[in-house]
């Protein structure tokens, strides 16, 4: 189980967490029949979706290229194809209406490409732990989490209460370094 700690100190747990989350995500919308509920778990997956693509392409990907040698660049190359694949998919979704018959459909073939797309990614993790500046990169992308929390998804009490705890821990962290 991957603990807040990993999450806020290596980003390939946080991602990894990503993924979790996002294919337990698909699961519950494959488990309801209830329109209200599939429309709130779609905002949540495609929320989700755009937060970690962005992360992925602001901060880990050009890492990757950095310090990844010709197997991180061709890679990113890749992924970089398949994130401008599933953001096109992701529209599509944003605009359908969940009642429409084939949007189930729709749904499948979304979480098809994420999760294959998940797979890749995550088979680049040793390659990644090996070279990237880890921690450095962890604090960066902890960071840009917040930022596109709030400009992703207008903050709820939830997530309001979410972003503190983050910065909560954010903040033990930096101290503990410190030590």
């Amino acid at each position: 189980m991957v603990t807040l700690m990993d999450k806020l100190t290596n980003p390939l747990a946080m991602l990894k967490a990503d993924h979790a989350y996002v294919k337990q995500t698909f699961s519950r919308y494959g488990g309801t029949d209830s329109f209200t509920v599939r429309r709130l778990l779609v905002q949540e997956i495609c929320d989700n979706l755009i937060i970690h693509a962005t992360l992925e392409e602001d901060l880990f990907y050009p890492a990757l290229v950095q310090f990844g040698g010709e197997e991180g660049r061709h890679f990113v190359e890749e992924a970089a194809r398949e994130h401008e694949d599933i953001k096109n998919h992701i529209n599509e979704v944003m605009e359908s209406d969940v009642d429409r018959a084939d949007f189930r459909m729709l749904i499948g073939a979304l979480e098809e490409r994420v999760l294959a797309h998940a797979e890749r990614e995550e088979a680049m993790f040793p390659l990644a732990e090996d070279r990237l500046p880890l921690r450095k990169l962890a604090r960066q992308m902890d960071i840009r989490r917040v930022q596109l929390m709030a400009t992703v998804r207008p903050p709820s009490g939830l997530g309001i209460m979410a972003l503190v705890l983050i910065g909560l821990g954010a903040v033990l962290f930096m101290t503990l370094r410190k030590q």
